[in-house]
């Protein structure tokens, strides 16, 4: 099977699991009155389904042609400016002056969407998808620090894991090809081993708020769901053939425990 076909069964996969998501949150909306929240979910997600659509048929119709700004683009965007504004709805009464954390987010976004330019010289297209995806990163660290969900030494962690990997993806530019396809291995075992622990806890975190139906637990379950769905974006944005499709499978796989968790914290 070639990475063409692949990439068209895992893009119909995403694309069932987005509808459904969406029939679900339509159903469960009707039957009960929704907060704002909810509503961000759902038209985030409609904006990731739109984007799907248009990328599986350009890459039907017209697979050989590098659009540098098109309408994927602009859905991925309206995700994550949606899902950032359903974090800042969650914890609007828990935000505080930005912290160390908040920084550090920004200042990851900046290098990643600097890496962005490098990779594909599309300098409008990566500035804006890296302001967006800044300020969606922002919100979900913050995120995580309302809600508690993460240790101290979690936190030091995942950040010494981020900056390692911008380091790591940065230095392949000035080293020579063999070394720069070691330190590419070496990033592609660092993104994927953080996120299948994001992934593990994830799910550990949105079962137990399910159960408890604690707000507190909901909370962390919300926070964990669209922090690692930060991390899987990124690794995908990172990752070529035939390792981008790892992150993506695990982005469809993400977005069942976001809307659970979303749900979840709704009928807390």
């Amino acid at each position: 099977m070639d990475s063409d076909t692949i990439r068209v069964i895992l893009c119909i996969f995403q694309i069932c699991m987005l509808g459904y998501i969406i029939i679900r949150v339509i159903r469960l909306s009707s039957i009960r009155k929704s907060s704002v929240i909810t509503v961000f979910l759902l038209y985030g997600v409609v904006c990731l389904l739109i984007s799907d659509l248009y990328w599986l048929v350009h890459g039907l119709l017209r697979p050989d042609v590098r659009l540098p700004f098109s309408v994927n683009e602009i859905g991925e965007m309206g995700t994550g400016l949606l899902f950032a504004s359903l974090l800042s709805a969650v914890f609007k009464d828990r935000f505080r002056r930005p912290g160390l954390e908040t920084i550090s987010a920004a200042v990851f976004a900046i290098a990643a969407a600097a890496l962005w330019v490098g990779w594909t010289g599309e300098w409008v297209k990566d500035i804006l998808s890296g302001i967006v995806f800044g300020y969606y990163a922002v919100e979900t660290v913050r995120g995580l620090k309302c809600s508690g969900v993460m240790s101290v030494i979690e936190w030091l962690v995942i950040s010494i894991a981020a900056y390692i990997l911008i380091a790591m993806q940065g230095l392949i530019f000035a080293v020579i090809e063999p070394v720069g396809a070691v330190l590419d291995v070496f990033c592609y075992i660092l993104m994927f081993s953080v996120m299948i622990w994001l992934m593990v806890k994830t799910g550990k975190a949105v079962i137990k708020a399910k159960k408890t139906k604690d707000l507190q637990d909901a909370e962390k379950s919300v926070a964990l769901s669209f922090f690692s769905m930060v991390w899987i974006m990124n690794t995908m944005y990172m990752s070529s053939e035939p390792m981008y499709f790892f992150p993506f499978t695990a982005l469809t796989l993400i977005l069942p425990l976001q809307m659970i968790s979303v749900l979840t914290i709704e009928s807390c």
